[in-house]
């Protein structure tokens, strides 16, 4: 079967090209998903993405089709606020922090901590003078802080619906577990944000603020669906080395990730920690006391503020949570968290999904060693250690960690195989 292309869509009809001949069906998502049983088609593009048709759902139908008309520029309300590198677009996102009712200090170090590790490290290069200046460099710092922000924001909705432990019917998720190095750097993520959230339900939710987000992200209204569509098309032409950076470029994405950032603001409310061990210390007579040993994944790499590799020891009685494993805390006070482990909702682990590479070496370090995800070829998964590179270039002089039945280097790993293994599979068998 010749590639099938959506060419154009409008309120009522859409109009497909069928091995180069044009077609036109009724724009909804019944007609269009006859239309492709008819022609025993799998799959179909639109603007410079590739779908599978049973990936397709009222909750994407209208985002996935929106790009093929898509002018990818920012939305009027928001490109009349233009934010340069010397606008105080820091306070900006601390404002919508303090919305959220955190308390906030004026530093921006102290303001990007509150987005989390995985999103901070970007926002902090920002701030440096390599980050200010007009160059791809820069413009590589503000692609990463969205794209870690998008993979983010996935990882919590994925961590739910592994932590239900059944078979979702979800083939996108079997498409991002299976993606292979290259694709999983080019992932639709804003499609793979969309279908998790829309299986999970909003009143169990871990996190029920991203379908607060979602819901106005699908919207074709609102500005910020058109913002996303901007930065998702500006962060692939920069990963696929198809854009040429200029000043323009450079304050419009900025003020689009400042816009983001702000609508994501709700993480300054979720704490994220790798839990190096934890110990039983037991005594007749007394009460069961588990000294849990973590670290808090946000600032903990910043000599300036605290020793490299300082890790928190607390004993709480008689409760423990998952060991060797990156948690996201329902709080922004980890002793608090720590101490309301009896709620279910209390905490989150966000492993295999991102893992503490240290914590399974023969002798920990001191310091967490942060790899994410990144694909699986058969039994093998690999992870990328997580740093504040986003190009490919850089991608490829990132440390890799592959995750076998067999680990002779790191045995410890063997046990986190076979956890993989048992948390993958009812996904791993969702043929698109």
């Amino acid at each position: 079967m010749d590639n099938i292309i959506i060419k154009d869509i409008n309120n009522s009809t859409i109009q497909i090209e069928v091995a180069g001949q044009l077609r036109e069906i009724q724009n909804q998502l019944e007609a269009f998903k006859t239309l492709f049983e008819s022609l025993n088609a799998k799959s179909f593009q639109t603007a410079d993405k590739i779908y599978n048709i049973n990936s397709i759902t009222n909750a994407n139908f209208g985002y996935i089709l929106g790009q093929t008309n898509a002018q990818f520029v920012l939305p009027a309300n928001i490109a009349n606020e233009l934010i340069t590198d010397a606008s105080p677009w820091v306070t900006s996102i601390k404002q919508a922090i303090q919305r959220q009712q955190v308390a906030v200090s004026n530093s921006p170090r102290f303001v990007f901590q509150h987005y989390g590790w995985l999103i901070e490290a970007y926002l902090l290069k920002m701030e440096t003078k390599q980050g200010k200046e007009r160059s791809l460099r820069s413009f590589s710092f503000m692609v990463g802080a969205f794209q870690s922000s998008l993979r983010y924001l996935c990882y919590i909705q994925i961590a739910q619906l592994l932590k239900q432990n059944n078979s979702v019917q979800l083939p996108v998720l079997g498409d991002f577990i299976s993606a292979s190095k290259e694709e999983y750097l080019t992932f639709d993520y804003l499609n793979l944000l969309i279908l998790s959230t829309e299986v999970l339900d909003r009143a169990d939710a871990f996190c029920p603020q991203i379908h607060d987000l979602v819901e106005e992200l699908i919207d074709p209204n609102s500005d910020l669906y058109g913002t996303a569509l901007f930065l998702d098309k500006y962060s692939r032409d920069f990963i696929n080395d198809n854009l040429a950076i200029s000043d323009a470029i450079l304050d419009e994405y900025l003020t689009a990730l400042v816009f983001w950032l702000r609508n994501i603001a709700f993480l300054a409310k979720y704490r994220l920690v790798s839990i190096k061990d934890i110990a039983l210390r037991y005594r007749l007579g007394t009460a069961k006391t588990y000294l849990h040993i973590y670290g808090e994944l946000h600032g903990i790499y910043d000599h300036t503020t605290m020793d490299r590799g300082e890790y928190i020891e607390q004993a709480i009685e008689n409760l423990f949570t998952y060991n060797h494993s990156v948690l996201l805390f329902n709080g922004s006070n980890i002793e608090s968290c720590l101490g309301n482990l009896a709620n279910p909702n209390a905490y989150l682990s966000l492993s295999p999904l991102v893992i503490d590479r240290s914590v399974f070496l023969e002798k920990p370090t001191q310091t967490p060693s942060i790899f994410c995800f990144a694909g699986c070829a058969g039994r093998e998964y690999q992870f990328q250690e997580y740093n504040n590179k986003i190009s490919l270039a850089d991608s490829d002089s990132k440390k890799t960690l592959t995750v076998k039945r067999i680990n002779t280097q790191t045995p410890k790993l063997d046990d986190f195989f076979e956890e993989m293994e048992k948390n993958f599979a009812p996904f791993k068998s969702i043929k698109p």
